[in-house]
């Protein structure tokens, strides 16, 4: 009864309204050369991504090889991005949203999703703009670079179809919000 009630608020239809007319425009335009930047783009921001940057960055410190400029800053703005995928998860099983390409609209994912998976908010968008909102915010060396390629990946999302454009927004603004908690400090009692 909750989510039909949720589901007939007219700002909620009209969002979803124009979350159907992005992707539907934004499949139109896709190209193999386009599509393939934005899957590797996806990819890269993926889970299992994440835990091998993540814990070989963290493991190779431990032996005393920093593979990052100011390792110990940048593992800990990591740990915030898995903080926040937790916390996206719990959300997205509360909201339960189905993906574009599963909600019969006629869009067709261009890379593999998992289809019972849910889509509000997207964790690529909310990890990857909290790893480069947490980078910028410590004034780490990658916090530029990072941000450009956090923008990509939460972009190619919506791009293959595996997103909405309010998913990813959600996610980023997730993200955002989190990589301004003092990572360095929650973080110091593992990294130091």
């Amino acid at each position: 009864m909750r989510r039909s009630l949720i589901a007939q608020t007219p700002l909620l239809q009209r969002v979803a309204q124009w979350d159907v007319r992005v992707s539907l425009a934004l499949q139109e335009r896709r190209g193999p050369v386009l599509n393939s930047v934005m899957q590797a783009l996806s990819w890269s921001g993926a889970g299992g991504v994440w835990g091998l940057v993540g814990g070989g960055g963290y493991a190779m410190h431990r032996l005393g090889i920093d593979l990052f400029p100011e390792t110990p800053k940048f593992l800990s703005c990591m740990l915030g991005s898995f903080v926040v995928l937790l916390v996206g998860g719990v959300i997205k099983s509360a909201a339960g949203r189905k993906r574009p390409f599963m909600a019969d609209i006629g869009v067709k994912a261009a890379i593999w999703a998992p289809g019972k998976a849910r889509s509000f908010p997207s964790t690529h968008a909310a990890t990857s703009m909290l790893l480069a909102t947490a980078l910028l915010f410590t004034g780490h060396v990658y916090g530029p670079h990072v941000l450009i390629w956090a923008i990509g990946v939460t972009f190619s999302r919506v791009w293959l179809g595996v997103h909405f454009a309010s998913d990813v927004i959600a996610g980023t603004v997730l993200g955002v919000a989190f990589g301004f908690l003092p990572w360095m400090v929650i973080a110091s009692l593992g990294f130091g």
